[in-house]
């Protein structure tokens, strides 16, 4: 009875380890992306900025 409890228990706490490992991984990715993304639409924004500007009479960009 305790064998099956302790694999069970590891096999468990294996699998949560994996998987909040995948988790923290694919976040991490995630947010290294969309970081890298908004930096880049940031830093292309101000050229197309000041036309949207004078076309739309918009303070701010889309």
């Amino acid at each position: 009875l305790i064998e099956r409890w302790l694999s069970r228990w590891l096999s468990r706490w294996l699998i949560e380890r994996w998987l909040s490992r995948w988790l923290i991984e694919r976040w991490l990715s995630r947010w290294l992306i969309g970081g890298w993304l908004i930096e880049g639409w940031l830093i292309a924004q101000p050229t197309d900025c000041p036309e949207a500007e004078a076309r739309h009479g918009q303070t701010g960009c889309d």
